[in-house]
Order: C-alpha cells, then sequence, then structure tokens
C-alpha cells in the first residue's frame, strides 16, 4: 500500500512540477516514505550457475567421457560431439577421464541448453559408427534421456531451462553394439 501511495506522490509531483524529480532518493517525503532506487534490487546482468552432470555408463572398458553443451538449437542440429573442445561455437566442450564419472560446470542461469555425451573407449576424441547406417560403437546419452531411434533425439527432447531448481542431470548412456 505504501508503495501505490508513494508512486501517486511520484506521478502527481512530476504532473505538477514537470518531468524534474524535485526529490532526491532517500528523502522523507511523507511519515515513513522514501524515494528508493528500485534499479539495485534487480539484477540486471545474468548470473552463473553450475549444471552438475552424473553419468550412468559402462565404465570397465576404460576411455573418456566428451561432453558437448549446446545453447543454440541450430547450432545442436549442425554439429556433432566430436571433439567438443575444440568447437568455440559450444557453450561448454571437453572430454574428460571416465574415472570422475561427473561434472560440474558454471553456465549462465535462465537459459536453453543441451548435452550430448558419448564413450569415448579409444580416447580419439570422435565417436565411432559403424556400417551403412553409422550405428555408434559408442555409448551415446542426451540430456532428459530420451529415447534414441534412428538418429540424434531433437532439440524439444533434449534441452532444458537451466536454474538452481534444475541443475542437477543425470544422463544414462545407451549402447548398440
Amino acid at each position: 500500500m505504501k508503495y501505490i501511495i508513494l508512486l501517486l506522490l511520484i506521478q502527481h509531483s512530476m504532473f505538477a512540477y514537470g518531468s524534474q524529480n524535485i526529490f532526491k532518493e532517500g528523502q522523507n517525503i511523507g511519515p515513513e516514505e522514501y524515494i528508493v532506487d528500485q534499479t539495485d534490487n534487480f539484477p540486471t546482468e545474468s548470473y552463473r550457475i553450475p549444471l552438475k552432470l552424473k553419468f550412468k555408463l559402462d565404465a570397465s572398458e576404460g576411455g573418456n567421457i566428451c561432453i558437448a553443451i549446446f545453447d543454440d538449437p541450430d547450432e545442436y542440429e549442425r554439429s556433432r560431439a566430436d571433439k567438443p573442445e575444440n568447437n568455440p561455437n559450444l557453450a561448454y566442450g571437453e572430454c574428460i577421464d571416465i574415472k570422475y564419472g561427473t561434472l560440474s560446470v558454471d553456465l549462465e542461469a535462465h537459459r536453453q541448453y543441451a548435452v550430448a555425451v558419448f564413450h569415448d573407449k579409444n580416447r580419439n576424441g570422435i565417436l565411432d559408427t559403424t556400417g551403412p547406417f553409422k550405428i555408434p560403437k559408442e555409448g551415446i546419452g542426451f540430456s532428459n534421456n530420451p529415447k534414441i531411434v534412428k538418429s540424434r533425439p531433437k532439440w524439444k527432447k533434449v534441452s532444458f531451462n537451466l536454474s538452481e531448481s534444475s541443475n542437477n542431470k543425470v544422463i544414462k548412456l545407451v549402447y548398440f553394439l
């Protein structure tokens, strides 16, 4: 209620005195009413929060886990997860030793992301495939763990909005061979 009265007083003063503000921040304009600069109460710059990833995979064969985190649907559709550390169009990309099994990455909050992962058994940084249909020889997985049928799942199936309440993801890798 005080905020509404304060707004009415400010609007009235602007009409009565033109567009100049005759009050200064913190100045008492009535009993227990102050002009407050509200811009300090709302973050104007983006902030980062950790995306915590855990991988469920067959670690018996060793190797690396290659992770590609996308923040652009077009880049997700046209790019592979191969050699993610060399792709400047990713929000994050890296191959880590399989023994870790988890990863935490600080990313800009309240944006859409998608994660593509593969188990790089031979540590060559490339998802090895076989046959004319390019069936993966190594395990693959995506955020939201969609069913993988004939091709990579679409952006809308794997993307998520990163927030404080949705920053833990478990990705189950699927092995076809």
